[in-house]
């Protein structure tokens, strides 16, 4: 009885270990917020980029290639997620969608631009268009 009650343990943790490295299972465990750049901003550019990032059994991001948007856009997205940081486990493909979108200021600063997630596949930046410089 005592066996059979060990080995029951024992296949409860291996199938809870094994669900966590599941290569569908991929959780951000690190990630800062993105910039939009001034010059993207400017020149008032919006969009939307799609990246597939190539991540190293440690979480890293391994590369990431620009499969569309704009190349401003997809810079700004590119800084941003070689700073993130995944959970452990095999060597993993993943795409992740950025939305970048302008709006008219409601007062006249330079407010931050807000951010959102829904991980660990898309992110979401809103930003005030920057002031048109005079000439």
């Amino acid at each position: 009885m005592k066996s059979l009650i060990s080995y029951l343990i024992l296949t409860a943790l291996c199938a809870i270990v094994s669900s966590d490295t599941e290569p569908s299972k991929v959780q951000v465990t690190h990630l800062e917020s993105p910039n939009y750049s001034v010059v993207a901003r400017h020149s008032r550019t919006q969009g939307d980029v799609k990246l597939k990032l190539q991540l190293a059994p440690d979480g890293a991001v391994r590369t990431v290639t620009g499969m569309s948007g704009d190349p401003l856009l997809i810079h700004d997205a590119t800084v941003n997620v070689q700073t993130w940081k995944f959970n452990r486990g095999e060597e993993r493909t993943l795409e992740v969608a950025y939305q970048f979108r302008l709006v008219e200021p409601e007062i006249d600063c330079q407010v931050p631009s807000r951010v959102t997630f829904d991980l660990p596949a898309r992110v979401t930046v809103i930003s005030n268009f920057s002031p048109i410089m005079p000439d």
